[in-house]
């Protein structure tokens, strides 16, 4: 009988498929890739990854290995182009690939992106790409957005497949000729467990307004000032909170003298960082984020999951995870004044109207951006490779 279980055992694991996820840094992974990881996992699929650790990583090793993922460090810099440092972690990026010798790799943020799929083309092994947002440097147009769109499409052009999470930028990729419309495809954010945000109900005296987002300026924190600061010359009554993490190694960070002034001035409350983004959701009523671009917004997924109300910017990113008027209202990107108007739309609703608001906000989470419909769109592409 022992004989025969150590065999199953065995059997079991060889046949196994292995699957690697490879990001810039861990805590993207723990905090984005989470739901994915634990669904793989439970489709009997070993998972192990591979990112660098600095300053924002937390426990994020911890809440991996407590799920049995095995974690590889790399290093590799977030401060632009480096080809000296990017060499060696392209050639790292082939080593462990090499070693591992996984199924696929599941690349995430630009650098994996670019340079794993890469190593991965050097090795011959499948990667599945997902573009999570499309930053400054690749939309503006200099001498940086060029090269940055000669290495994406070089590496591109070698990837099984390609995921962006909004419409925009998949056709700006196309239209620039940087992927094959043959290998891309929709992927509706990072896959939140919208269920678990179902005991998230405020008990706040005063309507209060919250911005959570890492504290650089393409969140619109300053436009988020602005216009706080107009409102409270009229009213006295709504409360306006500012939630995140210092990201202080960013060119677009914002500064902790800042924060200290502002907090001060009595314009916001500065409550820091959580573990648990639903401890945010449970002292406010309506979620704020002024930002210039996303990929799609997760803290917006989670505060529709949350049943809050939205404001938020008309761009991509943002404004797939609100319906004007509906769940929220939707303002021009880097306008305060734009801000301010809508801001102040959501003061004069009464409470029913708040309410109505944040159930839409839970309707259009649920149907459009639950871990469920996220999760199968991967494992789709991972099965088809799985059978070659």
């Amino acid at each position: 009988m022992d004989t025969l279980l150590f065999g199953s055992m065995v059997s079991k694991t060889m046949n196994k498929k292995k699957i690697l996820i490879s990001a810039n840094v861990i805590f993207t992974i723990a905090n984005f890739r989470i739901e994915l990881i634990k669904f793989l996992l439970l489709r009997n699929y070993e998972i192990v990854c591979v990112a660098s650790k600095d300053e924002l990583s937390g426990n994020a090793e911890e809440v991996l290995e407590k799920l049995g993922v095995r974690f590889i460090e790399v290093s590799v810099s977030r401060k632009g182009l480096n080809p000296i440092e990017d060499l060696k972690y392209l050639l790292n990026l082939i080593k462990i690939y090499k070693n591992e010798k996984p199924n696929t790799v599941m690349h995430f943020t630009i650098k994996p992106n670019i340079y794993g799929t890469l190593a991965c083309r050097f090795l011959k092994i499948p990667s599945i790409n997902t573009i999570n947002g499309l930053g400054s440097g690749i939309i503006k147009e200099n001498f940086l957005s060029k090269i940055l769109k000669v290495m994406y499409k070089t590496a591109l052009k070698f990837s099984y497949k390609t995921f962006f999470q909004n419409n925009d930028d998949k056709e700006f990729f196309i239209n620039n000729n940087l992927v094959s419309t043959q290998r891309v495809g929709i992927v509706p954010g990072s896959g939140v467990d919208t269920q678990s945000f179902n005991t998230c109900t405020s008990n706040t005296k005063e309507l209060t307004f919250i911005l959570i987002a890492r504290l650089l300026k393409d969140k619109g924190i300053y436009e988020y000032i602005e216009a706080i600061k107009s409102i409270k010359k009229t009213n006295k009554h709504a409360i306006f909170l500012l939630a995140g993490q210092f990201d202080f190694g960013n060119p677009s960070a914002i500064t902790q003298d800042e924060v200290k002034a502002w907090t001060d001035g009595n314009i916001i409350q500065f409550i820091g960082k959580t573990d648990d983004i639903k401890n945010f959701f449970t002292i406010s009523d309506v979620v704020v984020l002024p930002s210039y671009r996303e990929g799609l917004s997760r803290v917006l997924i989670e505060a529709a999951s949350a049943s809050k109300p939205i404001i938020t910017t008309n761009v991509p990113g943002c404004k797939d995870v609100v319906d004007d008027s509906v769940n929220g209202f939707l303002c021009e990107v880097k306008n305060s004044s734009s801000l301010e108007i809508s801001l102040k739309s959501m003061i004069e609703l009464n409470e029913t109207k708040i309410y109505d608001m944040g159930l839409e906000s839970k309707k259009i989470a649920q149907s459009r951006f639950d871990k469920d419909i996220v999760n199968s769109i991967y494992l789709k592409e991972i099965e088809k490779i799985c059978s070659i």
